[in-house]
C-alpha cells in the first residue's frame, strides 16, 4: 500500500458530510467529498471525479475548511473500487484516502488557473500526479 502514496490537487465537487462509522477501534469519524480532477486528453481537457475519505482528526480539519469549489491538494491513498450496481452493471469508481490536507491558498489557484490559461500541457485546471512515473 506504502506504493500507492500520491497526491492529487483539485476542486471540491460538493461540501463534506460528515459520518461516524464503526471500526475495530471504535467510533470514527469520517468526512466525504469528491474532487474535480482534470487532464488533457487528445488536445482536450477531461474531468475526473474521485470521491475523497478524510477519517479522524482529518474529517474536521475537512468540515471546518473545504466547501464546494475549494482548491485543495492532497496526500494520500488512491483506490479503484469495482461493483455490481443495483442494475447489474459493472462499475469502477476511484476513491482516495486522504491523509494530509492542504487547502490552497489565493496565489496557489492563481497559479493553477494560469497554467491553465497559457496552455500548460502538464496542468489542466488541476493535475493528477503519481509518484515514479
Amino acid at each position: 500500500m506504502k506504493d500507492n502514496f500520491t497526491s492529487i490537487t483539485g476542486h471540491v465537487g460538493r461540501n463534506p458530510v460528515l459520518y461516524h462509522r464503526n471500526t475495530k477501534n471504535g467510533v470514527q469519524p469520517v468526512a466525504k467529498f469528491s474532487i474535480a480532477v482534470n487532464s488533457i486528453k487528445n488536445g482536450k481537457c477531461e474531468t475526473s471525479w474521485i470521491q475523497v475519505s478524510a477519517w479522524d482528526k482529518k474529517s474536521g480539519i475537512a468540515m471546518r475548511n473545504l466547501r464546494k469549489g475549494s482548491a485543495v491538494q492532497l496526500f494520500g491513498f488512491l483506490k479503484l473500487d469495482k461493483y455490481i450496481n443495483r442494475k447489474g452493471e459493472y462499475v469502477e469508481n476511484l476513491s482516495f484516502n486522504a491523509q494530509y490536507i492542504n487547502v490552497l491558498s489565493r496565489v496557489e489557484r492563481n497559479t493553477v488557473k494560469n497554467a491553465v490559461n497559457s496552455g500548460s500541457s502538464t496542468m489542466c485546471a488541476t493535475q493528477l500526479m503519481f509518484p515514479g512515473i
